[in-house]
């Protein structure tokens, strides 16, 4: 206060004081602003992720797997530690419910996904869905079996009497 120039350094630090309230205030809107986004994209997984599941529970059903054996092959894959990245790829494909079905009976084949490099992971996921696939011929129907007794009911009259032996 026994400064020369008092009255201005006080308007000065006043200055500051509401220029910091206003930094502050910004900041607080920034973060809420980012909270609010990062909800929102938070939100929206979880809906992608539920809608993965109900359509991957659909898929099961049309391919023969019973919702127990769905959830018990599940938590066996699970247990095996596969990355997020293995686990959505398979959520998502057509055949996931077969492809975990096959994961939980052949550990090996898990082993596998969890030594392959992510680069050769697709590669890898889809041998897995070709041993899976049933083999189909593509050899036609067969025929129907053709009937006759090859001689007709009515005999020839020339070999009326005739005896065969």
């Amino acid at each position: 206060q026994f400064d020369d120039n008092y009255d201005g350094k006080m308007e000065d630090y006043k200055k500051a004081l509401v220029e910091n309230a206003r930094h502050q205030e910004r900041q607080q809107a920034a973060q809420s602003i980012e909270q609010d986004r990062q909800q929102q994209k938070y939100l929206e997984g979880q809906r992608e992720s539920q809608e993965a599941a109900v359509k991957f529970a659909d898929n099961g059903k049309k391919l023969g797997i019973t919702q127990e054996d769905m959830q018990q092959n599940g938590s066996t894959v699970m247990s095996y530690g596969l990355g997020d990245d293995v686990l959505t790829h398979i959520l998502h494909d057509p055949q996931g419910a077969a492809i975990v079905k096959h994961l939980a009976n052949n550990p090996q084949d898990a082993q596998t996904l969890l030594n392959t490099d992510r680069f050769y992971l697709g590669s890898a996921i889809d041998s897995i869905k070709s041993a899976i696939k049933p083999n189909v011929s593509k050899a036609p129907p067969p025929t129907e079996q053709l009937r006759g007794g090859g001689v007709p009911d009515k005999q020839d009259p020339r070999l009326k009497g005739a005896i065969f032996e």
